[in-house]
């Protein structure tokens, strides 16, 4: 637990053990000197929030969150589309499409696939958590 800064590094590599102790940053305390408006963010770690609020959905963070025991817990996110059903000619293109991913109109997002799409997020723990299922 030293105390280290970008002037006065510890000499110690992140994500590697020194007699048994895992060395890693965390950040307590911090003053926001820049922030840089980017249209490809190569560092997808840090996040922008405007004066109008923040509009981006947490839910699957907030979930895994729950079962986080500690900075180090493993776990694993994947993301995958599932056919939820057939087009049924009921909605026009110009509608939101019912896929729920995207605020795209029906005949752009799932109407020239064969069918419309689900988004299916699985969060694997690989040791067993004394929780509910989600």
């Amino acid at each position: 637990n030293t105390t280290r800064s970008f002037i006065n590094d510890c000499g110690h590599v992140k994500n590697k053990l020194y007699n048994g102790v895992l060395c890693f940053d965390e950040v307590i305390d911090f003053e926001l000197i820049t922030y840089d408006i980017v249209s490809n963010p190569v560092n997808k770690c840090s996040v922008f929030f405007s004066n109008d609020g923040d509009h981006y959905n947490y839910s699957t963070l907030i979930s895994v969150v729950k079962y986080i025991q500690s900075p180090h817990q493993i776990f694993n996110i994947t993301t995958w589309r599932f056919k939820a059903k057939e087009h049924d000619g009921v909605l026009s293109p110009e509608n939101i499409c019912p896929c729920g991913d995207s605020l795209k109109k029906y005949a752009d997002c799932c109407l020239p696939r064969n069918g419309i799409y689900k988004k299916h997020i699985d969060i694997w723990f690989p040791f067993p958590l004394n929780v509910e299922p989600i």
